[in-house]
């Protein structure tokens, strides 16, 4: 059996893109004819301490392309200074020993780079712009790395004409922070070539705020992953035509987490992966949305207009606190509901899809509120604020249960696809003598929800049958982790 709690959406997109090396000196590699030889170097440019394509800028305000800004070694002494601005195959690191102050490093020409790399003593932020005019620099693969306990800011370009600094992405690469904000002021855009596509993954910042992305003059698509806790408003309307990856983006604990609002017209695939929609967001009608995994959801009194909703079992589950208007033109549903959605305090329901809005569902009530007449395609509401404990004396199916109280199973099985609770005072419980079990229904997945208190599952959990999943996930006013 799988557990829907483990699914890990990084599978669809990249992983660590950075690779780093170390080193002092900086020298142009040189290629030798003999084989022997040519192996034996480039084991030794493959290890750290023979590393030679660092550069260590100088801090303050610099002109990037003056040899003058840099330094082949962190201590930046006389001996060291370099003979050349960083090309397409160096690293920029930031900064030199002692110059750790607000850097600035002004791009008076267009300019290439393999990678940046921002230092923890490197304290004051760095501003990359353009000078004398609008530049462009293009980013190799090795993307940008701010190492741990550097909570600084990075600013890239301006919305001063003269001064703006477009990225052009080389390849797929990460933007690793380590806890600051990223502003991009001006447009970042792909190289790939027609029929094909590269990622750029944002990682590990406070609050990214864009100004555009563009696929670029190669014809393929860029795709965008976001992994990070705070906003990320999207200027409106967003060129984005690939895949865009919304991952742990919100505090689910928090009374008014943030969360990623924008226009995406041409969008093909929005993915859902931990990604709350914090304000009016509109994605492409034609397009897809994804739950890949995590706990992901609309915002109060938030309108989110979508396309189709793709999610597969062990998948994400949403939180629809109410209040606003979720459209769709398609959701997958079992038995007529989304068991995988609800809303919050202020409207604990299970989701259904009524053609074009994602609404709350109206349920049946078991005779007597017993669990014993539940049927097997049924979607049932009990008295969850009841203390009774409801005994089960027969096997039993269900499609989905909202309000289950305290049930004892017996030595019986209860089938189900999906269980919420949202719970008062009264803890409810699943528990079970020699014998009961509780099944995955017929989905193959059993989707259980809490939200307000802790529930207590001392039942065994079997299979309906194999490769059933089982996703939990807990809720606070309406926004839920997995």
């Amino acid at each position: 059996m799988n557990n829907g709690a483990t699914k890990t959406p990084g599978a669809h997109g990249i992983r660590n893109a950075a690779t780093r090396r170390r080193g002092l000196a900086f020298v142009r590699g040189t290629l030798l004819a003999a084989a022997t030889v040519t192996a034996w170097l480039g084991g030794l440019r493959d290890n750290p301490a023979f590393a030679q394509s660092n550069f260590y800028y100088g801090g303050s305000q610099r002109t990037w392309s003056n040899a003058s800004s840099w330094w082949s070694s962190y201590l930046a002494t006389t001996q060291t200074q370099a003979l050349t601005a960083p090309g397409a195959a160096d690293t920029a690191i930031f900064n030199t020993s002692g110059s750790n102050a607000a850097g600035t490093a002004l791009f008076t020409s267009d300019a290439s780079v393999r990678g940046m790399r921002i230092l923890q003593t490197a304290t004051g932020g760095l501003t990359l712009r353009g000078d004398g005019g609008d530049r462009t620099l293009t980013l190799g693969s090795g993307g940008i790395r701010v190492e741990p306990g550097n909570t600084s800011a990075l600013s890239v370009g301006s919305a001063s004409a003269g001064q703006r600094l477009n990225v052009v992405l080389g390849g797929s690469q990460e933007w690793r922070m380590a806890g600051g904000n990223v502003t991009i002021s001006n447009t970042i855009s792909g190289a790939a070539a027609s029929g094909t596509s590269q990622t750029l993954l944002i990682s590990n910042a406070a609050t990214v705020t864009t100004n555009g992305f563009a696929n670029g003059a190669g014809g393929g698509t860029l795709n965008l992953w976001v992994n990070n806790t705070n906003n990320v408003p999207f200027a409106s309307p967003s060129a984005l035509t690939g895949t865009l990856t919304l991952q742990n983006i919100g505090a689910p604990s928090s009374l008014t987490p943030p969360g990623v609002r924008g226009t995406f017209p041409s969008l093909s695939r929005l993915q859902l992966a931990g990604g709350n929609i914090s304000g009016a967001t509109s994605v492409n009608s034609a397009g897809t949305v994804e739950l890949l995994g995590g706990a992901s959801g609309v915002l109060l009194a938030q309108t989110f207009t979508a396309g189709t909703y793709v999610r597969s079992p062990g998948g994400g589950i949403f939180g629809l606190p109410g209040g606003g208007t979720v459209t769709a033109t398609s959701v997958p549903l079992v038995n007529g509901l989304m068991p995988w959605a609800v809303g919050g305090s202020n409207d604990f329901s299970y989701r259904t899809w009524n053609g074009t809005n994602i609404v709350g569902a109206t349920l049946s009530l078991p005779d007597s509120w017993n669990i014993n007449t539940v049927t097997p395609t049924g979607n049932f509401q009990m008295n969850g604020n009841s203390v009774v404990t409801s005994t089960l004396t027969k096997s039993n199916t269900a499609s989905a249960i909202l309000y289950a109280p305290q049930i004892l199973l017996d030595t019986h099985s209860l089938t189900v696809n999906g269980l919420a609770y949202y719970a008062g005072s009264t803890t409810p419980f699943i528990r079970a003598n020699p014998g009961g079990s509780l099944r995955i229904g017929s989905s193959g997945e059993l989707v259980v929800l809490i939200s307000g208190q802790r529930l207590d599952i001392s039942a065994p959990v079997g299979e309906w049958a194999s490769g059933g999943w089982l996703t939990m996930g807990s809720g606070f006013r309406g926004r839920w982790r997995e």
